[in-house]
């Protein structure tokens, strides 16, 4: 979704994660979704994980070497975005 009037009707911060190399959401999808949000004012935490696949943080095990430090990183920077938007 990159419609700004579309996302307009959104009443609430959005948090995401997601994964470069993810074949379903290309990065340049979530750039033009991340602009939308900026340019209508909606408080959001958006952010691409470079070569790392989808569900990567979900799935540390299948790949601990390339996939615990995103995975640490999105796991705090949700942490961080909920403390902050629910507080």
């Amino acid at each position: 979704m990159e419609d700004p009037v579309e996302l307009a009707r959104l009443s609430h911060p959005v948090y995401g994660t997601f994964a470069e190399m993810d074949q379903g959401i290309p990065p340049d999808q979530v750039e033009r979704f991340a602009a939308a949000l900026d340019s209508i004012g909606i408080d959001n935490d958006i952010h691409v994980y470079d070569a790392v696949n989808h569900g990567f943080w979900l799935r540390v095990d299948e790949d601990p070497e390339l996939r615990e430090a995103p995975a640490r990183d999105a796991w705090s920077r949700l942490k961080r975005f909920l403390a902050r938007v629910l507080s």
